[in-house]
């Protein structure tokens, strides 16, 4: 017993030193600071910063996907199975919601269900199931799409079914924004009239693309008022003529380049509270000039909804598509070997396309794609996040892809396989892609790239491409691979910090994000004004500087001070009495400060910037 005894001591104590080391090695983005469960996020010297990205997904993250209760279950008949699933769904559609919105599931017992035509899920509260997605049609539910007619169409239909791109509005509602400078990351705005607005409304925050934008971003060849910028948002609070809402806006709004407004979305078509789980698309192919079913999953004129458990195989275009769609999420899926000519406009596995708004791609998986996880919906695309999903054998890179995507996010992404031949081994990237396609220019703005793995066991690495676009910026923080700035156009290269440096906290900054909006930390954007004021009280938190710091006290100059780094080592001491300052001669980084008053040891971090 005595013997045992040691032995657990002994491995507690290294299980401790593990955890000392581990800790002694952490670090934390420039861009990114995690105190005491609150998110900082200072700004670069252009008013670039790193936005909220955990307002992505069904219900913004805040609530998780429910089981609903199923209604109807049914089992695969001989032939087309098309109308016979519909039925279902309609009896389904006719039934009153719950007090969570649900009408009620529809069940597919296991079997293979050939299908000739396009399942609607075209009513909210009505959910799809399965069996499971696996290959095995005695324990699971496979929809096996046979024929190209409709030519181009998608296996299942989700949501109203038409790409409105949120243009219906309410009349005498458009009201110009009016505040001149909205920072990338904010949460409210002021109008010139706010009267005919009220909280809870679904508001569109429209950007139009004038010629002076497009000028500044370098993008002269776009087309004037052809990739304007929208975010679909719900109005949480008005005071005065100020306006705030649900989710943060991923892109300046600078009123010297372009006018932006508001108008109140009539929502027209919209569906939610839709799901579609445990189910396998399988496109029967029979060659490669593309007479088979374009999309295995379609979510169009949709909200509010998810797609979980699911496999999707041999499609030309998408797995999956989101259109005219917010707050989705889909998780644990697979879209896999997608069929047809390997080409433009082709292979697109998990794709979030125009008008796409916070939209969750969590725990996916992809093969044989050109561009695996991708937002080819251009300036109308935001708020992507692609958290904890892998891409094997990529033909091309996942990316925004064209037309300035903002706000998308790449967190604990894995790339693996053998690399793009055409593409000189670029796996990931937010750039300048020219003339490429239609004239796509830069893919993304405001964009981040987190704790992601692009590494191939032998040989070269996976290429990363992080550039940086005029008047907004794009981050590599804690990856691994070949990233650089390195790209097929020209461009200067984007914020890269800790690149090959594991031990990046938080380890996941989706995860972190709504960790703290869960628990209810507010967002912390330091003032650009108080990193240049000097004097600043001992309590204030975050104590962020970007020059020279004094600390004070009920109005007195403090002095007597130790400053450690982020290792532990001392790097200034000053004696008791007024201080001369503290930081000037500091490199920009977390600092630990150490200070004797009143007869108690006081510690703070301070952030230089």
């Amino acid at each position: 017993m005595l013997r045992l005894m040691k032995n657990n001591s002994l491995i507690l104590l290294l299980l401790l030193l593990l955890h000392c080391g581990l800790s002694a090695q952490q670090w934390q983005s420039k861009m990114v600071q995690l105190r005491e469960g609150m998110l900082i996020y200072p700004s670069d010297a252009d008013m670039n910063r790193i936005p909220d990205f955990s307002h992505a997904g069904y219900q913004g993250g805040l609530h998780p996907i429910p089981q609903v209760s199923t209604e109807i279950a049914i089992q695969p008949i001989q032939g087309d199975n098309t109308a016979h699933i519909q039925r279902a769904i309609d009896q389904v559609a006719e039934l009153p919601f719950d007090s969570l919105g649900y009408r009620g599931a529809v069940q597919l017992s296991p079997g293979i269900y050939e299908v000739h035509g396009t399942i609607l899920l075209n009513s909210s509260g009505v959910v799809l199931r399965g069996e499971g997605d696996k290959s095995d049609p005695g324990s699971n539910s496979i929809l096996l799409a046979k024929g190209n007619l409709p030519q181009k169409r998608s296996v299942i239909l989700a949501g109203g079914g038409s790409n409105t791109q949120w243009t219906g509005s309410f009349p005498g509602t458009r009201t110009n924004i009016t505040t001149d400078f909205v920072q990338v990351g904010s949460f409210s705005f002021e109008v010139e009239d706010p009267s005919p607005f009220a909280v809870g409304d679904n508001i569109i925050i429209h950007h139009p693309a004038t010629r002076s934008w497009m000028d500044a971003i370098g993008q002269q060849h776009w087309e004037e008022h052809t990739y304007n910028i929208r975010f679909n948002r719900y109005i949480t609070g008005i005071e005065g003529n100020r306006i705030s809402v649900d989710a943060p806006l991923y892109n300046h709004l600078d009123r010297s380049l372009s006018q932006a407004y508001i108008y109140k979305y009539d929502r027209k078509g919209i569906r939610s509270h839709i799901g579609i789980e445990d189910i396998r698309v399988e496109i029967d192919h029979t060659d490669s000039l593309e007479m088979h079913a374009r999309n295995a999953v379609m979510l169009r004129q949709i909200e509010h909804s998810w797609v979980r458990n699911s496999t999707f195989l041999h499609f030309v275009f998408s797995g999956l598509i989101t259109e005219t769609a917010t707050h989705i999420s889909v998780e644990n899926c697979r879209a896999l070997d997608p069929k047809g000519l390997p080409k433009g406009g082709r292979f697109y596995n998990f794709n979030a396309g125009d008008s796409s708004n916070n939209i969750l791609f969590k725990d996916n998986y992809a093969t044989g794609a050109r561009h695996a996880f991708v937002a080819n919906g251009t300036s109308s695309a935001s708020g992507i996040v692609v958290y904890g999903c892998t891409s094997e054998n990529p033909l091309a890179s996942s990316e925004g892809h064209r037309h300035w995507t903002t706000g998308m996010l790449f967190d604990n992404f894995r790339d693996f396989g053998t690399l793009p031949p055409k593409e000189k081994g670029r796996v990931l990237g937010y750039y300048n892609r020219g003339h490429y396609g239609s004239n796509h220019g830069w893919t993304n703005a405001h964009s981040v790239i987190w704790n992601s793995d692009l590494r191939r066991e032998k040989g070269k690495h996976g290429k990363v491409v992080v550039q940086s676009p005029r008047t907004a910026q794009n981050y590599a923080v804690g990856s691994f691979g070949n990233i650089s700035g390195d790209g097929p156009f020209p461009g200067l290269q984007g914020h890269l910090e800790g690149i090959g440096k594991p031990f990046l906290e938080p380890r996941s900054l989706y995860e972190a994000q709504l960790k703290a909006r869960k628990e209810g930390k507010a967002v912390v954007f330091p003032d650009q004004d108080s990193l240049e004021e000097p004097l600043r009280d001992i309590n204030d938190y975050p104590l962020l500087f970007r020059k020279k710091l004094f600390l004070k006290e009920d109005g007195k100059i403090l002095g007597g001070y130790t400053l450690y780094d982020e290792r532990g080592k001392k790097v200034a001491e000053d004696e008791k009495g007024p201080s001369s300052g503290l930081g000037e001669d500091l490199s920009p980084g977390i600092y630990t400060l150490r200070i004797a008053l009143d007869g108690r040891l006081v510690e703070r971090t301070l952030i230089k910037q």
